[in-house]
C-alpha cells in the first residue's frame, strides 16, 4: 500500500517479470525470472503468473468466456478439461448470465470480474493485482476484495495486491499488508516518511481528488505514452516501438502502458490515427478562413509545407515502410486520403477538365518543396516559390490570379 508514485505498479512489474529489477532477484515457483531470456521469461510469465490490470484490459471482440479460454489456447492446451475449467470460473465470478456478452455489454464491476478469472485460469502460482477497486465505491470495493481473497484461497495462489487508498480497505483474514517503503504491516498503517509527512496545515487543505482530475492525469499519461511512441518510431522503426522501450522513454512503468495498450500492434494502431489527427486538426485551422477553392489548396498547401518542416509526415512515412498487415496498410492509405480530400475538392472546385491530375501535380510540388526544405533551403524562400508555379497552375486550370503576399 502507499499514495500514487511510490513504487507500486513498479514492484509489480518487477514481481511479474515484466522489468528486470536494478539489482536482487525474483524467484516464482522455483524458478529465477531474472535469470531468463525475454523468451523463456514470457513462458514462464503464461505459466505461473497472473496479472489482473486496473483497466481489465478485455478484447473488445472476445465474450467473457473466450476471454477465459484465452490462455490456454495461446498456450496450444485448449481441451475439454480448460472449457470445463472455464465454465467452472465463470459460475464462480458469477458471470454464468453474460457469458456470452462482450465487454461493451457489461458493467465495470462485471469486466473486473472476467478479468479476475481470465488470471486465475491457467492456476497460477502467483497473481497479481492492480488497483482493483479504483473508480469503485465503498460497498463495491469491499465486495471486488472479498472476490479475489476468495477465489485466491479456493484455488491455492498467493496473491499480491497494490492499492493506494490504505484507509478504506482493510485485508481480508490470513492476509498481510505491506507498505511500498519494504515494512510489513499487520493492519496497522505505516507511519509517514518525514519527507512526505503534512504539517497540521497543509493536511487540511489537501486538494480533493475527483473523477475529473483522475480522467486528467489519464488523459496526460495516454498522450506522454503516444509522444513516446512516435519517438521511437521516427528514430528506430516500427520494430521497436514496444510497450517497454515506449514506457521508459515516457517514464512510466512498463504495466502502466498495458493500462492503455496491450500490445506493439495497439500502440502502432493508436500512432497511426494520433499521427493523422494532429496534423488534419492544423490542415483544418489554416483552411477555415479561406473564401475560396485557390485559397484553400495555398492554404492547404502552406500549412502541409509547414508541418512537413516540423517532422509531422515522418510518422506516417516509418509505417509505410514498416512491413505492416495488409490491414494496417489499408487504413493509412484511408487515413491519407481523408487528410488530401479537401484539398482534391478545392481543386475540383476550380471546374478544371482534369482536376485528378491537377491535385497530384501540385502535390508533388509540395513533395518537392518538402525535400528542398530538409536539405537546408529556407522555408519560408521555399514556400513563397513554390507558391508561385501552384497559382500559376491552378489560374491555368480556371483560377482566379491573385497577387501572392509581399507582391510577385
Amino acid at each position: 500500500m502507499g499514495p500514487s508514485g511510490s513504487g507500486k505498479s513498479s514492484l509489480l512489474a518487477v514481481a511479474g517479470g515484466l522489468q528486470r529489477p536494478t539489482s536482487g532477484r525474483v524467484h516464482i515457483a522455483g524458478t529465477e525470472l531474472t535469470a531468463l531470456p525475454d523468451k523463456e521469461r514470457t513462458a514462464a510469465r503464461r505459466r505461473h503468473i497472473g496479472f489482473v490490470f486496473q483497466q481489465s484490459n478485455l478484447l473488445a471482440s472476445l465474450t467473457v468466456r473466450e476471454q477465459i479460454l484465452l490462455p490456454p489456447h495461446i498456450d496450444g492446451r485448449l481441451d475439454a478439461a480448460a472449457r470445463a475449467r472455464a465454465d467452472e470460473l465463470i459460475e464462480a465470478v458469477a458471470l454464468t448470465h453474460r457469458a456470452g456478452s462482450r465487454p461493451h455489454q457489461r458493467s465495470g464491476g462485471e469486466r473486473r470480474r472476467a478479468g479476475l478469472a481470465r488470471a486465475l485460469m491457467t492456476s497460477p502460482a502467483v497473481l497479481l493485482v492492480d488497483e482493483p477497486t479504483s473508480a469503485l465505491d465503498r460497498v463495491r470495493s469491499a465486495e471486488a476484495v472479498r472476490l479475489i481473497a476468495e477465489q485466491t484461497h479456493r484455488h491455492g495462489t498467493a496473491t499480491v495486491m497494490v492499492t493506494h487508498d490504505t484507509a478504506k480497505r482493510t485485508p481480508p483474514t490470513g492476509c498481510t499488508r505491506w507498505s511500498t517503503a519494504g515494512c510489513p504491516d499487520r493492519g496497522r498503517r505505516p507511519a509517514p516518511h518525514p519527507r512526505h509527512r503534512p504539517s497540521p496545515r497543509s493536511s487540511a487543505r489537501m486538494p480533493k481528488i475527483n473523477a475529473s482530475t483522475v480522467a486528467e492525469h489519464r488523459a496526460q499519461q495516454r498522450e506522454a505514452l503516444v509522444g513516446a511512441a512516435i519517438d521511437i518510431l521516427v528514430a528506430e522503426g516500427a520494430a521497436a516501438v514496444t510497450p517497454a522501450a515506449v514506457g521508459a522513454r515516457a517514464g512510466l512503468a512498463r504495466s502502466s502502458v498495458y493500462q492503455y495498450f496491450d500490445s506493439s500492434a495497439a500502440l502502432l494502431a493508436t500512432v497511426t490515427e494520433e499521427a493523422f489527427r494532429r496534423s488534419n486538426e492544423a490542415l483544418t485551422r489554416a483552411t477555415a478562413a479561406a473564401r475560396g477553392p485557390v485559397e484553400r489548396v495555398e492554404a492547404f498547401f502552406r500549412e502541409g509545407l509547414r508541418l512537413g518542416a516540423e517532422g509531422a509526415h515522418r510518422p506516417a512515412a516509418a509505417l509505410m515502410n514498416a512491413g505492416l498487415p495488409p490491414a494496417c496498410l489499408e487504413r493509412l492509405t484511408e487515413l491519407h486520403r481523408e487528410q488530401v480530400e479537401p484539398f482534391r475538392a478545392a481543386v475540383r472546385a476550380l471546374g478544371a477538365p482534369e482536376p485528378e491530375l491537377t491535385a497530384d501535380l501540385i502535390a508533388g510540388m509540395l513533395h518537392t518543396a518538402l525535400a528542398a526544405v530538409e536539405s537546408g533551403a529556407p522555408l519560408e524562400t521555399v514556400t513563397r516559390r513554390t507558391l508561385a508555379l501552384v497559382r500559376r497552375c491552378l489560374v491555368a486550370q480556371g483560377g482566379t490570379e491573385e497577387t501572392p503576399e509581399g507582391g510577385r
